[in-house]
């Protein structure tokens, strides 16, 4: 096989420490599909979906943009590190990382748990409500193409690393 094709093969890889398993193709554990719409339509159809909490879920749709909602606290995830290829994280939306253009988190959501975002490396834009009180370990690690954050007063914990990385971030 050549390098393009095992790079190929390589992206179709997922491991999930959450649930203790990895395979190829697509997590089982993402929802997918679904013709819903984010609030007035603008985003498209909803691509793929899930949990990322006890009572908060996730949605990507056509146009990049992730929308976390609910209430209460996000699931924290690993950052396992970095092989040859890429960064290694267990997020569910990480096999999209590369389409997430915007990230709209709501009011409700108390926690960004950590390396939620990592590597997500097209991301330019983030919403972080004031319900947000803790922002967890690596959360925004690599994002590269963000230039800035506002963090809401409400926010009392910041983890280690949250912007490592994030080599375009000029104001937080």
């Amino acid at each position: 096989a050549t390098l393009a094709e095992f790079t190929r093969k390589l992206a179709d890889f997922y491991w999930s420490l959450t649930y203790g398993e990895f395979g190829w193709g697509e997590c089982p554990h993402v929802g997918t599909g679904g013709s819903g719409a984010w609030e007035d339509g603008s985003h498209g159809a909803r691509t793929h979906s899930g949990a990322c909490g006890e009572q908060v879920n996730w949605e990507l749709f056509e146009d990049g943009a992730l929308h976390i909602y609910g209430s209460g606290a996000m699931e924290d995830y690993s950052f396992l590190g970095y092989d040859e290829y890429a960064t290694i994280c267990d997020s569910p939306w990480y096999t999209f990382r590369g389409k997430v253009l915007s990230l709209q988190i709501d009011k409700g959501v108390t926690s960004i748990g950590d390396s939620a975002f990592s590597d997500c490396r097209s991301l330019t834009s983030v919403t972080i409500p004031d319900s947000v009180i803790s922002i967890g370990d690596s959360a925004f690690r690599d994002c590269r193409s963000l230039t800035s954050v506002t963090i809401p007063d409400s926010v009392t914990s910041i983890g280690n690393f949250v912007f490592s990385d994030c080599n375009r971030l000029t104001s937080v």
